[in-house]
């Protein structure tokens, strides 16, 4: 089989950092033992894990005549039950252990590139209490990498 394109081998490789948010390695949770990348894989939808989804990348060529720079943010997204008494509590400790995961992946990234991209970043994080009626309490953490083509 032909190599990933570029995009999904950043995709794939922060599905890999995702699952090391274990409480066994320090974190708050053990949602890395649930890092998804397409719905197909969630079980269902009581599963507690993360979701990655790809944003509108972005950039123009101009940046680098012939070698185009392109800004890809990516959405992490949980979602907890409210039927459980801590679900608000349980956000938060998965938006530090989600934040506290891609600062990890950031420094192994500067010490040792392996993708043609700059490190990842944290840009943006929500709480969605209820997203469209549901009884869940769900969140995104929006991080944002530039890679060179």
């Amino acid at each position: 089989m032909a190599e990933p394109s570029k995009t999904w081998a950043i995709i794939l490789a922060l599905q890999v950092q995702l699952q090391t948010i274990t409480v066994a390695n320090g974190y708050l949770t053990d949602a890395g033992l649930n890092v998804w990348t397409t719905d197909g894989q969630r079980p269902d939808t009581e599963a507690l894990g993360l979701m990655i989804y790809s944003d509108s990348i972005t950039g123009t060529p101009s940046q680098r005549p012939g070698k185009p720079v392109r800004q890809f943010p990516l959405l992490i997204e949980f979602a907890i039950g409210t039927d459980i008494d801590n679900a608000q509590q349980q956000a938060h400790a998965l938006i530090e252990d989600i934040d506290r995961c891609v600062e990890a992946y950031t420094k192994a990234q500067i010490q040792q590139p392996t993708l043609k991209a700059t490190p990842m970043e944290v840009v943006d994080i929500a709480i969605l209490d209820r997203p469209d009626g549901e009884a869940v309490i769900a969140g995104q953490v929006r991080v944002m990498t530039t890679y060179f083509r």
